[in-house]
């Protein structure tokens, strides 16, 4: 018997069958008796526009009417979406660019996908990407063509490990352990349901937002990001990872979405650094984000907070506009960021689809300098003597942030290293951590105690220092190091 029917503009026609919450039959959508294409027992315009009908007499999603799938125009170019359908825009077809009615190609597609995951966003209704205007070689102009940079060198691995995500992933961490079920799937990163077309966070022919403040690390910010899950570290430690969290089905902040498998919510890894052996590298230092950039930390790059409420952090907490280029030289110390404005794809200025998909630069780093901390031949550290003039080190991943100008009033503030002409040789690795997300010092200060991946190769060479009240009071009893005599006396009020 029918036990009840499902609100929508047809309701009275599309039949769930008890026990209650109700199973879709056959009949929930067919009636033989019905003459019309499909059998269907409602008919509106088109097969399209009525299996469409049909879907949304049972399920509401969140924000669809808004959405970019809802609500884009683009076109396919493969005929036979037309013939079979009746339509060949996204709009038209609605849920029948991404879903079948009658399975999914596997398990655990109990959500109907037409093709096995991210193939589903390469080429929509159509039988090739070439002939969908969606996510695949042949996106529509204008469009995010995301089957190309996600196929670089570096990348999300979406295309390499299939039949492993679940709707469940956000609730357990057991559902993307990185050792039996990491993957990256779209859905991981996007909600398709909710994703909008609104204006970019970061305008077309850009790599960076054109002004930055407190909110420039809110989902909201972007549109592609809306509705998708992610995780909230519960403690900010000093230097060791959160191990509780809380799930929100609708992430925030960008890097809640980031944190589901870039932490111990995924990572389960009691120091913050696994050794994993990828599909494309023997073996990989993955590091806990969530440790690296906990508000308890003496120095991180702003992606969670603005530096003024780091709380492990002591004066001065943030730089000093000098210290920064544009835009990132205002609200300094309130501003926030996304963990893209740094990892993304090639030529997100120009060509690419922005964000982190893809990019033939190891980890995936973005922007006109895309190499750190070794140069482009993979061999040499990047040292203060390649810093000065308006090209030197324009290929240094730190410049396209941070002024590439050696003197004192600099970033680098070498008051010692520079202009007293001691060591101008200096490797950047020698001192600062190579993973910069954050440090257990300030200014991203290593010691030679500290383990790779942030020890680079045993490059560090300080064993003592403490913070100068500002960018050019640095003096050489600010730091005990191993490079030079002059740094040898220790150093009172060092951070540990």
């Amino acid at each position: 018997p029918i036990v009840g029917v499902a609100p929508g503009p047809f309701f009275e026609r599309v039949r769930l069958y008890e026990p209650p919450p109700g199973f879709v039959e056959c009949p929930s959508c067919h009636d033989p008796h019905t003459e019309n294409s499909q059998f269907l027992i409602i008919w509106n315009t088109n097969l399209a526009t009525t299996i469409s009908d049909l879907c949304t007499s049972c399920h509401d999603k969140t924000n669809w009417n808004f959405s970019a799938h809802n609500t884009s125009s683009a076109a396919y170019t493969e005929a036979a979406v037309q013939t079979d359908y009746g339509a060949n825009t996204t709009d038209s077809l609605d849920c029948i660019n991404c879903h079948n009615a009658h399975g999914g190609q596997t398990s655990p597609y109990w959500y109907l996908l037409r093709q096995i995951e991210e193939t589903t966003c390469f080429r929509g209704a159509a039988s090739a990407s070439t002939g969908a205007p969606c996510h695949g070689t042949g996106a529509a102009a204008g469009g995010k063509n995301i089957e190309t940079v996600i196929s670089r060198s570096y990348n999300h691995p979406a295309t390499t490990i299939s039949g492993v995500h679940t709707n469940l992933d956000v609730l357990d961490p057991l559902y993307i352990d990185w050792f039996s079920k990491s993957h990256a799937e779209c859905v991981d990163c996007h909600n398709p349901h909710q994703a909008k077309n609104i204006p970019a966070r970061v305008d077309s022919g850009s790599w960076y937002p054109a002004t930055v403040d407190a909110n420039s690390n809110l989902v909201s910010k972007s549109g592609a990001l809306g509705g998708v899950t992610g995780v909230e570290p519960d403690t900010e430690p000093d230097w060791a990872p959160p191990t509780s969290y809380t799930t929100y089905n609708s992430s925030v902040y960008e890097y809640q979405i980031c944190f589901k498998c870039h932490s111990y919510y995924s990572l389960q890894d009691a120091d913050g650094i696994t050794i994993f052996t990828s599909p494309s590298d023997a073996s990989v230092n993955i590091t806990d984000q969530a440790m690296e950039f906990s508000q308890g930390n003496k120095s991180v790059h702003p992606v969670r907070f603005g530096l003024n409420s780091q709380t492990g952090s002591y004066a001065p907490k943030p730089l000093s506009s000098v210290q920064l280029k544009p835009p990132w030289n205002v609200n300094v110390g309130t501003q926030t960021m996304y963990c893209s404005d740094c990892h993304g794809a090639d030529s997100e200025n120009t060509t690419d689809p922005k964000g982190p998909h893809g990019s033939n630069s190891k980890f995936i780093l973005k922007g006109t300098g895309k190499y750190w901390p070794l140069k482009s031949d993979g061999i040499t550290p990047w040292k203060l003597s390649d810093l000065g003039g308006a090209d030197a080190g324009s290929n240094l991943f730190c410049v396209n942030c941070h002024p590439n100008d050696r003197n004192q009033n600099n970033s680098h503030s070498e008051n010692d290293h520079w202009n007293g002409g001691l060591v101008p040789v200096m490797a950047c690795i020698e001192c600062h951590v190579a993973v910069p997300h954050g440090s257990k010092r300030s200014r991203l200060i290593g010691y030679n105690t500290d383990t790779a991946p942030y020890n680079y190769s045993n490059s560090l060479q300080n064993t003592q220092f403490r913070k100068a009240t500002g960018p050019n009071n640095y003096a050489a009893n600010d730091c005990q190091s191993a490079c030079h005599v002059i740094h040898s006396a220790p150093v009172p009020g060092a951070e540990p």
